[in-house]
């Protein structure tokens, strides 16, 4: 299944606060995670979620692929578990100093694929809303 969205969030604090936060700190947003390994150009984790249809762990690898400083970020992300998978590039701009646009595309494999484009576009909602907002409070 592929699934395409463009979120877009304010962010109520300056250009520079975001961009470190996005680049160095992000991780402390995540939800639900057990394990973490931070890299150079992202990290490693594995998270435990928490929606019903998802069963055990995912370990998932994210890497900055692209970056233009304090204005774009490219993120592939590849996240799998025992049967299930998928792929999510994040094309990431800061439009001005409050304004964070998400583009994201999703593919999943295995037993992930079967699911519907509402559900996936529901989780990925959840998810990263409830980042920006964790990273609102933060900044």
């Amino acid at each position: 299944m592929h699934v395409s969205l463009v979120k877009e969030y304010e962010i109520n604090t300056n250009r520079e606060k975001v961009w470190n936060f996005l680049t160095l700190e992000i991780t402390s947003c995540i939800p639900d995670i057990e394990e973490l390994e931070n890299l150079e150009d992202g990290f490693k984790l594995v998270i435990k979620p928490r929606f019903a249809f998802i069963k055990g762990k995912f370990r998932i690898e994210s890497r900055i692929i692209e970056k233009r400083e304090l204005e774009y970020l490219k993120i592939a992300i590849r996240g799998s578990s025992i049967g299930s998978s998928f792929d999510a590039l994040i094309d990431l701009t800061l439009d001005n100093d409050t304004k964070i646009i998400l583009k994201i595309e999703i593919d999943t494999h295995g037993l992930l694929k079967p699911l519907s484009s509402s559900l996936i576009y529901e989780v990925v909602n959840e998810i990263s809303s409830s980042i920006i907002s964790c990273m609102s409070k933060m900044l």
